[in-house]
């Protein structure tokens, strides 16, 4: 399932490859919510709960690495 979420502007990852008039900026005056933009999330469940499919995977990755460095030092 997909949803949207609406993000601050500046918590959004920008990759930082061209001039930088060509990011996305937030110029909300002082006092007011900052400027928000809509992304995609795609979420799954995991044993009937609702899980962000990048943080489980994220997650799923660690213990994947966290094992073969295990493995690695067990057997060298």
């Amino acid at each position: 399932m997909t949803s949207v979420e609406f993000v601050p502007i500046r918590e959004l990852r920008q990759e930082r490859h061209g001039h930088p008039a060509y990011g996305l900026h937030d110029f909300s005056p002082p006092g007011t919510e900052p400027a928000t933009l809509g992304v995609s999330v795609a979420r799954f469940e995991i044993e009937g709960s609702p899980a962000k499919v990048v943080e489980a995977c994220t997650q799923y990755l660690r213990l994947c690495e966290r094992l073969v460095q295990s493995f690695i030092a067990a057997h060298s």
